[in-house]
């Protein structure tokens, strides 16, 4: 850690990890949100991250963005494992990769820059990477194109807008596979469609 600097990890009574807060003097006491001007610091002069992580041996462990978390079967989950997994083992076909969870489902928005489909076999083999890695089963794996996938000027992911794509189902799908859940058997694709972009 930096000296001069000061690092609180807020969590739950029993709990690890938390919200990172930081105080310091080169630390910004305010913040432009929408527009205005906002107060970034609370009343011990404290800014509050808004990233999660825990403290080992006075290091800091960063696990990722709180409004970035999803809950899988009663589990805090992460979006970059996936995306990242999903994207080695098909970089040379997709770009951007997008994952979030909606009602503890497991979704996977890829982008395709020759707007090329994907087949059940590949739906499936991409599946079953993830379960290895990640214990996570997909829930549905959705073909975007290229584009689709919103970023920040700076080029970061803009995953809760992906997401409310999905629930709005305004997301221009070129392919959608979708699984549920046997715990008995291998993972078996139960729907796919293939859809023309809106």
């Amino acid at each position: 850690m930096l000296p001069g600097y000061e690092v609180r990890i807020d969590a739950a009574p029993g709990a690890r990890a938390g919200t990172i807060k930081l105080r310091g003097d080169s630390v910004a006491a305010k913040a432009y949100v929408g527009g205005k001007k906002l107060d970034a610091l609370d009343e011990e002069g404290f800014c509050d991250t808004h990233d999660l992580g825990f403290l080992v041996d006075d290091e800091i462990v960063i696990l990722g963005r709180q409004d970035e978390v999803f809950i899988v079967h009663g589990e805090n989950r992460f979006p970059y494992d996936i995306e990242f997994i999903i994207r080695g083992e098909s970089e040379q076909h997709r770009t951007k990769v997008a994952c979030f969870g909606v009602n503890e489902r497991v979704v996977v928005v890829l982008e395709s820059p020759l707007d090329s489909i994907i087949d059940k076999a590949e739906a499936d083999r991409l599946r079953c990477q993830v379960v290895a890695a990640t214990g996570l089963q997909l829930d549905e794996l959705i073909t975007v194109r290229r584009g689709a996938i919103p970023t920040t000027t700076s080029g970061k992911l803009k995953r809760r807008a992906v997401a409310q794509a999905y629930r709005d189902g305004t997301l221009p799908r070129l392919a959608t596979h979708a699984w549920t859940a046997d715990p008995d058997s291998a993972p078996k694709t139960t729907r796919s469609s293939l859809e023309g972009a809106h």
